[in-house]
């Protein structure tokens, strides 16, 4: 029954609803089922773990001070371990409502496939989770404008995410999206860079060169080849190929807003990011180029892979606006060929990213306090 429930949920989501009103609804139906899912879940692989974190905050070693000071505060107003995951979805689900405001007109679509990928994930990775909320916002900030001011933002928002999970300083490279140097050739040779350094690490020299300088084994076992759990090569090839396919997905539908966007258009829907110019497109382009830099990671632990979904309401907004804009140009009462084809290539890339990384997690879907 919770299967059938989340499978009408983004089922709703995907379907092309010309009354506002209805519309409005679905987006709000999508949403409270996020919150619930997330915020009264139960069970899932880090629940216990989390639970001893927040009951002895002063004995855990944890160190990112941004989620000890949340969980403190939450503890000072006697707040139970159940409540705060409340809390905690309810700062997940606006900062992604927020974020595909800015982004896009066609919400629906968007926050349907946030709840396939990642929002399962998130509710396992909660530190994670609400630095990835962060970066996703404060990068419609990075793409919008050329001025100091945006980059600025992004430069805060990346440093508040850092305060949330360390990882979180991997996306300062994202400022060079708006480099006047930039070019792809320089980002597939930062690739194969990385997987030069992925030798150093697999043969044990980077383990003891960071362990000489850091003496928190939380981050000096990322460097101990010996102890991290490696994926299957074809796990990694399956993956980089949906990586590469998003990506072609994510050009075709920049190109189509480009060639179908009128003044009027632009006008209606200048509050969000993705009208502004054709640079913002160019700029989440530039993005992705920028997250084949993980793909040595990949190959390290394959838990580098949830960083590339910290940025997937930016590729699938684009795609859904692209959507939007075939259906309302083809002047139909259903669905025009292209936006159906974007439409199911945006579902397939979905559910195999799903599979591929969360498709275990389906315990989060059925121990529910609610559902």
């Amino acid at each position: 029954m919770e299967y059938l429930i989340m499978a009408v949920i983004v089922l709703c989501g995907c379907t092309m609803v010309k009354t506002a009103s209805l519309r409005n609804l679905i987006f709000f139906l999508v949403c409270l089922y996020m919150w619930i899912l997330i915020g009264f879940n139960v069970s899932s692989p880090d629940y216990a773990a989390y639970e001893y974190m927040y009951t002895h905050l002063n004995y855990y070693g944890l160190h990112e001070p941004g989620f000890v000071l949340l969980m403190k505060m939450c503890l000072m107003i006697g707040i139970s371990y159940q409540q705060f995951r409340v809390l905690f979805a309810t700062i997940i689900v606006f900062m992604a409502v927020f974020t595909v405001r800015r982004l896009t007109g066609n919400k629906n679509i968007v926050m349907a496939m946030f709840l396939i990928i990642p929002l399962l994930g998130y509710a396992t990775i909660m530190r994670q989770a609400i630095a990835a909320s962060i970066i996703c916002y404060t990068v419609t900030y990075l793409i919008e404008t050329d001025n100091r001011e945006s980059i600025q933002k992004y430069m805060i928002g990346v440093f508040v995410a850092t305060l949330f999970h360390y990882t979180s300083i991997f996306y300062i490279v994202l400022l060079f999206c708006k480099s006047r140097y930039f070019k792809k050739s320089v980002v597939l040779l930062g690739v194969f860079a990385e997987i030069a350094m992925f030798g150093i690490i697999s043969s044990g020299l980077a383990y003891k060169i960071v362990s000489g300088i850091v003496k928190n084994d939380k981050i000096t076992n990322w460097f101990n080849y010996s102890k991290l759990d490696h994926p299957k090569w074809s796990t990694v090839i399956v993956f980089i190929l949906c990586q590469c396919l998003l990506l072609y997905f994510v050009k075709r539908s920049a190109k189509t807003i480009i060639d179908l966007q009128d003044h009027n258009e632009i006008e209606s829907n200048k509050r969000t990011v993705i009208f502004n110019c054709s640079k913002s497109l160019q700029y989440v382009i530039r993005i992705n180029y920028l997250m084949f830099w993980l793909i040595p990671g990949y190959m390290i632990n394959f838990n580098f892979t949830r960083m590339l979904f910290w940025l997937f309401l930016l590729d699938t907004a684009v795609i859904a606006q692209a959507i939007s804009l075939l259906n309302r140009h083809g002047r139909r009462r259903y669905e025009t060929p292209r936006s159906i084809e974007l439409k199911g290539a945006l579902i397939i890339i979905n559910v195999v990213f799903f599979f591929l990384t969360e498709g275990s997690l389906t315990e989060i879907i059925t121990d529910n306090l609610i559902i």
